[in-house]
């Protein structure tokens, strides 16, 4: 994800408030005529395609824009549009700012990509809880440390989708005890309507049933992560060979150990049976509770999802 021209009062705050909503959305729309359109819009910079054809591109305020003689893409955040209104209104208040900006039906404007996010307050920083999030169904795990971030990012990617975790605080030199963890999911490449159907537009996201469908689906990849438990301290006098075991692989990390042996499968360094035989063989010592015990930051991570999809299906 590139830089969204984030600043910290119109997209997170320093306090104990969790953030939940759609954010950002690609929408599209049809145009009846191109020169109304952009004698609406802020001044673009003009290209002609291989096609011949002419396209206009530029900023509306958080926006960016896409103008052709037959169509209008803006891709940008919600939120930002909406600066200070509160979560369960802004795509309402946003798409009412969009229509009067630009002089559209904005409310049927299309939506191909979309992301639904929550900010958690937790009790410790961040980089306790990501090494707890395993694996995903089919989806790669990558971990990656990200600049503009200032930390890891943790990621649970298809074709289609991309779960995310990233320390939020981080990112906005936010000053606090604890830790802000940004959990946010992208649909994308057929993903909004390969969950909620062709045709769905930005009208039809402003309603609460459809905040409600949007937290269960948010809430539900989440709870679909495999999750992990963490190394016990007193190791001594048990299965020695084991219990070293155990060590490293929580040393390298589960997740990690889980993704390279995907990867190895995916390449053709191993086959299927044998990957499946390594992985069963990884999370059978990574869940042995002889070197192994529930966490409770694990316990605390559940309960503030469960909190943020409530608020977001408000």
């Amino acid at each position: 994800m590139g830089p969204r021209g984030i600043t910290k009062n119109t997209r997170g705050d320093a306090g104990d408030r969790t953030r939940a909503m759609i954010d950002r959305v690609t929408l599209r729309c049809g145009v009846a005529s191109v020169d109304a359109v952009l004698d609406r819009l802020p001044p673009p910079t003009v290209e002609t395609k291989p096609d011949g054809s002419t396209l206009w591109k530029g900023e509306l305020g958080p926006f960016g824009y896409w103008l052709t003689e037959r169509r209008l893409t803006l891709r940008g955040c919600l939120a930002v549009y909406a600066s200070g209104v509160a979560p369960p209104k802004v795509v309402g208040v946003a798409a009412e700012r969009l229509a009067d900006a630009l002089g559209l039906d904005m409310g049927a404007a299309r939506i191909t990509n979309m992301e639904v996010f929550a900010d958690l307050h937790l009790a410790k920083p961040v980089c306790l809880y990501l090494p707890l999030l395993w694996a995903l169904g089919r989806h790669k795990r990558l971990s990656v440390f990200d600049a503009e971030r200032a930390g890891e990012t943790l990621k649970f990617i298809t074709k289609r989708r991309c779960l995310q975790f990233y320390d939020k605080g981080k990112q906005m030199g936010c000053s606090r005890s604890g830790g802000l963890l940004r959990v946010e999911l992208s649909y994308k490449c057929g993903g909004v309507a390969e969950a909620f159907g062709k045709g769905l537009t930005l009208s039809h996201i402003a309603g609460r049933q459809f905040r409600s469908h949007v937290a269960d689906g948010w809430s539900g990849w989440y709870s679909d992560v495999l999750k992990g438990r963490e190394l016990r301290t007193d190791l001594g006098g048990r299965d020695f060979v084991r219990a070293l075991a155990a060590e490293r692989i929580y040393e390298r990390g589960v997740g990690d150990v889980l993704a390279e042996i995907a990867a190895h499968r995916k390449a053709g360094v191993i086959s299927k049976g044998a990957a499946s035989d390594r992985r069963r063989d990884v999370l059978r010592i990574a869940r042995d509770p002889r070197f192994t015990r529930p966490s409770p930051l694990l316990a605390e991570l559940d309960s503030a999802v469960s909190e943020a999809a409530r608020q977001m299906a408000a």
